[in-house]
């Protein structure tokens, strides 16, 4: 039978101690304690209150700069150039794409 002890009410940082922080600095011996439902609940909950809402917000804006910049791109360089006489002329950019 085994029992679990919740003392993370009772840890404090005093002296630069963390519980997280003595979970990063875990050896490969030690890595049983994350297995347990304490230390899967303070991620989790780490994960929920803080982390998970950068990391949605940091893609949703990658996502967003790598499709205006194939938008850009298209109407910049890939359109169709028109050659009159001989020369060459670039079509009129799309102004609007040029804002973003």
């Amino acid at each position: 039978m085994t029992y679990q002890c919740n003392l993370l009410t009772s840890m404090e940082e005093e002296d630069g101690f963390s519980l997280l922080n003595a979970l990063a600095n875990t050896t490969e011996g030690q890595l049983a304690i994350f297995e347990t439902d304490v230390v899967r609940d303070l991620i989790q909950y780490k994960w929920n209150s803080y982390a998970a809402r950068a990391h949605w917000l940091s893609g949703a804006i990658a996502v967003l700069y790598t499709a205006s910049l194939a938008l850009y791109v298209n109407d910049i360089y890939l359109m169709d150039e028109q050659f009159i006489n001989g020369k060459r002329n670039n079509p009129e950019a799309d102004a609007r794409l040029l804002l973003l």
